[in-house]
C-alpha cells in the first residue's frame, strides 16, 4: 500500500505541473483521490514497522499537498 501511495503521490505531482493540459490535471486528480485511499487503508495498520509509519506520514502530508495547494488550477480553469 506504501508503495502504491508513493507512486499515485509521484504521478500526481507530475500530471498536477503548472502549464498541464486538461487530460493530464483530470489523471492528477484521480491519482491524488487514489493517494488519499492508499493513506486511509494503511492509517494505523498493524504491520507498519517505525519506518513505514514515517512513510506513511510522508504519505499522508503529500495527500495534503495536493488537497490544497495550486498544482494544475490554472489548467483547470482551461
Amino acid at each position: 500500500m506504501l508503495l502504491a501511495g508513493h507512486f499515485a503521490a509521484a504521478a500526481a505531482r507530475y500530471f498536477l505541473r503548472p502549464g498541464a493540459d486538461a487530460t493530464s490535471h483530470r489523471r492528477g486528480a484521480e491519482l491524488a483521490d487514489y493517494l488519499g485511499g492508499c493513506v486511509t487503508t494503511a492509517a494505523d495498520h498493524p504491520e507498519l514497522t517505525s519506518v513505514g509509519r514515517l512513510v506513511h506520514a510522508d504519505l499522508a502530508a503529500a495527500r495534503e499537498l495536493h488537497t490544497h495547494s495550486d498544482l494544475g488550477k490554472e489548467t483547470a480553469a482551461s
